[in-house]
């Protein structure tokens, strides 16, 4: 700005106005581009977080299974008198990081009758490599495809089976006529029975 310039650009008391004006201008301008650039910022941040307050609102009473850790499977008319397993996948919803997966999945189970009347259930998976068993009718026993392990109907493994333990047993709650099991993995190749989560 030349001396003329600032000259003409004074008030009654000599300040220069337009300066003033453009710092004035400047500092408006530095404000909303700032609020503007916050805006994605919080936008970003709200979706990072969500995750975080998804998870909370499940745990303070979002829709879930109506026994804490147990998925329904079947209903209790479902399973034969004459203890022939059945095989049933356990279905359940489930949630990682991000995103909210309904009726996956997670693993499968026989179910059969006791003869007493008791509901046990097994989990599919070999204890010796995790492979799925299978139950041969004509046997009356489960046998492993993968390595020849066999369990007889109760789940408990043959002397010549490479399984170092019976077939994996799993909680069960029945409930107005609905079979619920706590469903859950073991380690294979174990003799213990390890959970993994």
């Amino acid at each position: 700005m030349t001396a003329e310039q600032m000259n003409r650009s004074t008030d009654a008391g000599g300040d220069p106005i337009q300066p003033r004006r453009g710092f004035l201008t400047q500092i408006l301008a530095l404000v909303l581009s700032g609020l503007v650039a916050l805006l994605p910022f919080a936008a970003g941040l709200l979706v990072f977080l969500d995750p975080l307050r998804a998870k909370q609102r499940r745990q303070s009473g979002g829709s879930g299974a109506a026994l804490d850790g147990y998925h329904k499977v079947t209903r209790l008319e479902s399973l034969p008198d004459d203890g022939t397993p059945q095989y049933f996948k356990v279905i359940a919803d489930r949630w990682d990081a991000w995103n909210y997966i309904p009726n996956e999945p997670i693993g499968a189970v026989y179910l059969c009758k006791g003869e007493d009347g008791d509901i046990v259930a097994f989990n599919v998976g070999c204890p010796h490599a995790g492979c799925a068993v299978e139950f041969a009718a004509l046997k009356r026993e489960f046998m492993c495809p993968c390595h020849s392990s066999s369990f007889s109907i109760a789940g408990e493994r043959s002397a010549s089976s490479p399984s170092s333990r019976n077939l994996d047993e799993l909680p069960i709650e029945i409930v107005d006529g609905d079979v619920w099991v706590e469903f859950m993995n073991y380690r294979t190749g174990t003799s213990e029975k390890i959970p993994v989560t």
